[in-house]
């Protein structure tokens, strides 16, 4: 559980103790586990930035989405039958997968409890070295209850767990309703089926080797907003005096995250708890309202599709001081077939992870968004590369970022939006042209400038992050294209290949041969280089920043 740097306010603790501390059985009669793992904490680097944290070492969650519940529910597939898609996901260089599990998959019926579905994709994960955002798909999802993720004694008894209106069939997705998201007797039963789901995943841990396969638990899907964003007013809802008030809305859907969250602090298995807005470009006090609540540690902006509004509101989150330097998330991002692109502009604007959506879509689900990675799977195809056709590029795209982010993972993670530089992102480069940028550090009082040239390939993309370690300086570059760097305002002493650990370990491959005048270096595609660099000079005031032609990291920022 996160330290919080203020407390949750007076009022939104009356709320939260009325709706989970009164009578009948509610989220307070969950026992909390003594024995518990809680492998996965937040962290703060020397230069500002959030990360998280796995023992000594840093986690990036490059990500995409496996819609589970509609290849289930509307396509016919069984949990066993998705193996492909986690096959491909670790094919195309994710390091973790986004994917929903159902409440009616973990209670089948009232109070018994299954861990079959959740076992399978636990399997599935470890078997392709992947990591798990698990999406919790309760009564609660895109502001409104779908009936296809109930168990059915909750669907059937509307008075019991009380339905504040029933709206239509949605098909494939069950019943359409609203209902008392607050009731204390509904949140009894899904609070506990969600700790009885982590309860689960403790004990599959155990049975395989502590593999630690759920990094984050997101609570539904634009949980945080979407109902007051957009339901009341289309649903007409009504509140105490006519139409519901946002304010009724918020304290509403506050008292369901936090019980939710509640339970899963509780279990034996335990997290980080994240919750989605939508299209949330700003902190706003309504992010700090739901950023407050006691058990929720990540709150994520969404629908960022742009280079950049990501960029505004990725660096915008990872800059705002009253989030306490929290991690952050591009949680869902429907992002065309730019979506390789956007991966380097969340980790550049100070991100730590990005969910691609989607990785392929169901059959039932229509060809859009176009951020689809592969054509729906084509099921009589007997190899991987049969079964999933890339669109277009955008698999060998999304493999070179991919790679290349993960050269560096420890770099990558604790370097803020100043000390990182993303290479060939503004606007792309043609053969032979040059990126004037600039990267700083010691709080941006020491700065040096870079000049990126692509040799061949357009769509080249690369970074270059400085760091200060024990007192010497350090350059790290690579790109996924062969290109050149070079360095002014400081001199290079030595530069080697090699590899970095997820800890921040270098492994030297070996010396590399200065050029430019023992300025800079030529980057071989996909290789990791770092420069140590010496007599590095103060940053040049703004007059002069201006005149030198040179950008910031995130002004370089405008695909």
């Amino acid at each position: 559980m996160k330290l919080k740097k203020f407390l949750v306010s007076s009022l939104a603790f009356l709320l939260l103790f009325s709706a989970v501390g009164c009578g009948g059985k509610n989220t307070g009669d969950l026992e909390e586990q003594k024995e518990f793992s809680a492998p996965y904490v937040t962290a703060v680097s020397e230069s500002g930035k959030g990360f998280i944290k796995h023992g000594g070492e840093s986690v990036l969650l490059l990500s995409s989405q496996i819609a589970a519940d509609l290849l289930i529910v509307a396509d016919g597939k069984t949990p066993a039958e998705l193996e492909p898609y986690f096959a491909v996901a670790a094919e195309t260089g994710f390091n973790s997968v986004d994917i929903p599990i159902l409440w009616n998959q973990v209670e089948t019926e009232k109070d018994v409890y299954d861990s079959s579905v959740i076992r399978t994709y636990l399997d599935f994960a470890k078997k392709y070295d992947l990591k798990i955002n698990l999406l919790w798909y309760g009564s609660l999802k895109d502001g409104e209850t779908k009936g296809y993720s109930l168990p059915e004694y909750i669907l059937e008894n509307p008075t019991d767990y009380t339905v504040l209106k029933d709206l239509y069939d949605g098909g494939v997705y069950g019943r359409i309703r609203i209902m008392k998201w607050d009731d204390k007797d509904l949140l009894a039963r899904e609070s506990r089926a969600l700790y009885e789901l982590m309860n689960a995943i403790y004990a599959w841990n155990g049975e395989n080797g502590n593999y630690d396969p759920v990094v984050t638990l997101q609570i539904g899907q634009g949980t945080a907003d979407r109902f007051y964003r957009w339901r009341i007013d289309q649903y007409k809802i009504e509140g105490a005096e006519g139409l519901m008030t946002q304010s009724e809305a918020e304290e509403m859907i506050a008292r369901y995250m936090e019980s939710l969250a509640a339970a899963v602090k509780k279990s034996a298995y335990r997290p980080l708890v994240r919750l989605e807005f939508c299209e949330q470009g700003a902190v706003t006090e309504e992010t700090l309202r739901v950023y407050n609540l006691e058990n929720v540690d990540l709150i994520c902006p969404t629908y960022l599709h742009t280079v950049a509004e990501n960029r505004n509101g990725t660096s915008n989150f990872a800059s705002d001081e009253r989030l306490n330097g929290m991690p952050v998330i591009n949680a869902e991002n429907w992002a065309s077939d730019i979506n390789y692109r956007q991966v380097l502009t969340t980790i550049v604007s100070g991100g730590i992870g990005y969910n691609s959506y989607l990785l392929s879509p169901p059959k039932y689900y229509p060809m859009s968004p176009n951020g689809a990675i592969f054509d729906r799977i084509d099921d009589e195809g007997e190899t991987l590369e049969e079964k999933f056709i890339s669109i277009g590029d955008r698999s060998a795209d999304t493999k070179k970022v991919m790679t290349l982010i993960l050269n560096a993972p420890y770099t990558v993670s604790v370097s803020s939006a100043k000390n990182i530089v993303a290479l060939n992102m503004n606007n792309r480069l043609s053969a032979g042209d040059v990126q004037k940028s600039y990267v700083t550090y010691a709080d941006g009082d020491k700065g040096v400038f870079l000049d990126y040239v692509v040799a061949e390939d357009e769509k080249a993309l690369g970074f270059a992050a400085i760091r200060e370690i024990d007192g010497s300086v350090y350059l790290y570059v690579s790109a996924t294209s062969n290109s050149s760097i070079q360095v002014s305002r400081a001199n290079v002493m030595i530069a080697q290949k090699g590899k970095e650990s997820a800890s921040g370990e270098w492994t030297s491959e070996g010396n590399v041969d200065l050029a430019f005048n023992n300025k800079g270096i030529v980057l071989e595609a996909n290789v990791l280089y770092r420069l140590k660099l010496s007599n590095v000079e103060d940053m040049l005031s703004g007059k002069e920043l201006a005149e030198s032609g040179y950008e910031s990291p995130l002004t370089s920022l405008r695909g």
